[in-house]
């Protein structure tokens, strides 16, 4: 039995059935030098190497090499790939703490892609991979809460007493892709901008960005810009405090209750610039002569809805074939109410 690798101890001339499920009664050959004269497919671990090799007649052959490895050894507690090995690379499994975790190999050393938020793409960059932000689809409904004063960006953000504390961490969970009814509401003033882009709602799915306030004075921001959205996608009761609205190559149902109160506007500015999108404004206010223009529009579609205030120049501004159609109450302005150009038209 020594030329298979295990070695039985002397028990006599017969060997019972206790003898032999004894433990005590074999072992594995193992030593830290092989033996002399090996048998050929003969087993024998190397205490120093930590390793099984086989003889094949000739030589002694590590199990685990395979003319370039493959296998998995165990080094005490810790498993490792001989390819890592040879490389002075190991991989403790103690790295594997949480379901869904990615062991890559690092720069040196084995590394720990902590699980990612759902539905966020794994991406590859020049060097290590990470978890693309924001996710690209929505797996269920969410409600996100920003609270500038008590909020924490290392908080969950799903509730009002965990609250993010700023709306750049609240983006970053917003999908791509929503398919559920997603929901953003700060709770009090915001030190920053809104900044949305390239998000498109699809299969039902809703995204609502609000103040936590619906009547007036609303929280403010210092200003917001919606890029490349579609879809049911709705910004309210805000008010804007540093520089204008602007949603550009857009398609969405309104921006509802946005306030216009820049007290430093420069001479030309505007309080709406909308360019190449469809949309709704309503209930909304340009302020009192804080900016030249109230909404500016370019190459869009727009429905002017129960809207207010009194701008430098033009109320209405309807450019570059731009359609503005009215309805109710419209802003006003000192120079004109309306003006177009270059095949504009307000109705």
């Amino acid at each position: 039995m020594a030329d298979s690798g295990i070695r039985h101890i002397d028990v006599g001339a017969e060997l019972t059935k206790t003898e032999w499920e004894n433990e005590e009664s074999h072992e594995l050959i193992h030593g830290t030098s092989f033996p002399a004269s090996p048998a050929e497919r003969q087993l024998f671990y190397r205490d120093d190497e930590h390793k099984w090799h086989i003889c094949d007649g000739t030589d002694w052959v590590w199990l685990g090499g395979g003319g370039g490895g493959g296998g998995m050894e165990v080094h005490g507690n810790e498993y490792h790939d001989p390819d890592f090995e040879q490389e002075g690379v190991a991989i403790p499994k103690s790295l594997l703490t949480t379901r869904g975790d990615i062991i890559y190999r690092g720069a040196s050393v084995a590394e720990r892609l902590a699980k990612g938020t759902p539905g966020a793409p794994l991406v590859m960059n020049a060097n290590d991979p990470q978890w693309n932000s924001p996710p690209l689809v929505s797996l269920k409904a969410k409600t996100y809460y920003i609270d500038a004063v008590n909020g924490d960006d290392g908080n969950g953000g799903e509730s009002s007493d965990d609250a993010f504390k700023t709306w750049a961490k609240a983006e970053t969970m917003i999908p791509v892709f929503i398919m559920h009814d997603y929901e953003v509401i700060t709770l009090g003033d915001l030190p920053e901008g809104i900044l949305l882009e390239g998000r498109t709602t699809i299969s039902g799915g809703s995204l609502s960005i609000k103040g936590d306030k619906e009547t007036t004075p609303y929280y403010a921001v210092n200003k917001i810009d919606v890029l490349s959205c579609f879809g049911d996608i709705r910004i309210q009761y805000f008010r804007t405090t540093t520089d204008r609205t602007f949603v550009g190559y857009s398609m969405l149902p309104r921006l509802d209750g946005i306030r216009f109160i820049h007290h430093d506007a420069p001479a030309t500015s505007r309080a709406f610039d909308l360019e190449a999108c469809i949309m709704g404004l309503r209930d909304c206010d340009v302020g009192t002569d804080k900016a030249q223009d109230g909404i500016f529009a370019t190459n869009c579609r727009l429905v002017s809805h129960d809207n207010s205030g009194n701008a430098t120049r033009y109320g209405l501004y309807a450019n570059n074939s731009a359609v503005i159609a009215k309805r109710n109450g419209q802003p006003t302005g000192t120079t004109t109410n309306e003006y177009t150009a270059y095949g504009g038209v307000i109705r």
